[in-house]
């Protein structure tokens, strides 16, 4: 009888429990939240980096790619873009001094 009356107590205990404890509390909700904006603060900082970082490397693969197109020119046509551009200051320039080697 002795192990009945406890036994029942238990059952009593664990369902007080399990009645208190169906939801969750504010403080609980609140940590959650301000994990969650942590976590979404610190993902947007490593995208603007990420973002800037890719710019930064397509920015560089265009001036690489300018340079080989200025060097082509040079090679094919004996003159750079500069070389046109100084002509043109002095005056002597003329359309045949790009247009007629290409």
């Amino acid at each position: 009888m002795l192990k009945l009356i406890i036994s029942m107590k238990k059952i009593v205990e664990m369902k007080n429990f399990l009645v208190i404890s169906k939801g969750f509390t504010i403080v609980e909700l609140l940590v959650v939240v301000v994990v969650i904006a942590v976590l979404a603060t610190i993902s947007v900082v490593a995208y603007n980096g990420f973002s800037k970082k890719a710019e930064l490397s397509k920015l560089s693969f265009a001036i690489s790619q300018y340079k080989k197109i200025l060097t082509i020119y040079k090679i094919e046509t004996g003159n750079s873009l500069f070389d046109i551009q100084e002509k043109y200051r002095n005056g002597t320039w003329s359309s045949s001094v790009c247009l007629g080697r290409l």
